[in-house]
């Protein structure tokens, strides 16, 4: 559920946004100079409005710019392109926080839910791993998507791609 809010000016903190908040979604419902009535998203010190939203069904095809919000029309689901990755923000589980993919290398890097950083080598695991077009992490559903340069969508079970890598060294804390 998107929290509705009154929303001061563009770099409003006081209303929900803490000293650690990276990205959230509002409602806003006040109209002033500054602000008006509608969605806004926090990322860069400031509220942005939906302007760079894109929408449509099924997962992210293309990158975008940091910032940039995708709505998957079939799912639900809102990502945000934190210039490495898609990042579902349907959960409030901070799982992937600070979650970068490498494209040139294949390796993925995250926090687990217990602050560990984690290093998982795709290329390693996957079998023809092709380097992604785009990239998602869905925190809720606790997948890894990508879609290869031909179009393919290839959705991984984040569980099963722990227990790989853990058998194979391939995971680890740094």
């Amino acid at each position: 559920m998107i929290p509705r809010t009154i929303l001061k000016s563009r770099f409003d903190k006081s209303t929900v946004v803490g000293r650690d908040t990276k990205f959230i979604l509002v409602f806003n419902t006040a109209k002033n100079q500054e602000i008006l009535p509608g969605y806004y998203y926090w990322y860069e010190n400031k509220w942005n409005n939906l302007k760079n939203l894109t929408e449509e069904n099924g997962l992210p095809k293309d990158n975008g710019k940091a910032g940039d919000l995708f709505f998957d029309y079939s799912t639900k689901d809102v990502y945000y392109y934190n210039g490495s990755m898609w990042l579902s923000m349907t959960t409030s589980d901070e799982t992937f926080y600070e979650a970068v993919f490498e494209n040139k290398s294949g390796v993925l890097k995250y926090k687990n839910s217990v602050g560990e950083k984690v290093v998982i080598n795709l290329p390693q695991l996957v079998p023809n791993f092709n380097y992604p077009k785009t990239v998602s992490l869905n925190a809720g559903k606790e997948t890894l998507n990508f879609i290869d340069n031909s179009g393919r969508l290839t959705v991984l079970k984040l569980d099963i791609l722990l227990a790989k890598s853990q058998n194979t060294n391939l995971t680890s804390t740094f």
